[in-house]
C-alpha cells in the first residue's frame, strides 16, 4: 500500500491533503442548488395539470347533461301544455299525423331531458333526441335556409352534434 505523498520531504511531515470545494451536483432525477424545489415544482407542473384535468374530466359532460337538459325539459312541458299550437304547427309543416307526432316529440323532449338532467339512459335519450332535432333541420329550419352555411348557425344544429356527441361517449 502506498503512502501519500509527505509535504516537505520528511517522514515526520503531514501528508499532503488539498482542500475540498463542495459544487452542485447534477444528476438526472435532481438538482443539488439553491434552487433546486422551484425547479423541481416547474418541471412537474404539466404533469400535475394534467392529473387534475383528467380527474376533473366528468365536469364537462355533467355540465353539458344539465344545461342542455334543463332546456329540453322546458320547451318539453311548453310544448305539452299548448299541444293545439304544436299540432298547428305540424300541420303547416305537412308532418303526418300532426297531433300524435306533436304528442310524441313534446314528450321525448320533456322525459329525455330529464334523463339528461338524471344522468340514466344518456345514449337512449340522446338518441331519441338526435330523431327530433333531425327532423327540426329538414322540415322547419332547412326549407328556410338559403343556404347550408345557414344551418350552421342554428341551435337545432348544435343540439344535434351534442346529442351525437353524448350518443357515442355517454354521459
Amino acid at each position: 500500500m502506498s503512502q501519500p505523498p509527505l509535504v516537505g520531504g520528511s517522514p515526520t511531515s503531514r501528508p499532503a491533503v488539498l482542500p475540498v470545494r463542495s459544487f452542485a451536483v447534477v444528476t438526472a432525477d435532481r438538482l443539488d442548488c439553491p434552487g433546486d424545489h422551484m425547479l423541481t415544482s416547474i418541471k412537474t407542473l404539466p404533469r400535475r395539470a394534467l392529473e387534475i384535468c383528467n380527474q376533473l374530466g366528468w365536469i364537462g359532460p355533467l355540465l353539458v347533461r344539465l344545461i342542455v337538459g334543463i332546456a329540453f325539459v322546458l320547451t318539453g312541458w311548453g310544448k305539452l301544455h299548448s299541444l293545439d299550437n304544436v299540432t298547428e304547427f305540424f300541420t303547416d309543416l305537412g308532418i303526418p299525423l300532426p297531433h300524435a307526432n306533436a304528442v310524441f316529440v313534446s314528450t321525448v323532449e320533456f322525459v329525455g331531458g330529464l334523463l339528461l338532467i338524471l344522468g340514466l339512459g344518456t345514449r337512449i335519450a340522446a338518441a331519441l333526441l338526435i330523431g327530433v332535432m333531425t327532423v327540426a333541420l329538414l322540415t322547419a329550419i332547412g326549407p328556410k335556409a338559403d343556404s347550408a352555411l345557414d344551418l350552421f348557425s342554428t341551435i337545432e344544429l348544435t343540439y344535434l352534434v351534442v346529442f351525437v356527441w353524448l350518443l357515442v361517449n355517454g354521459g
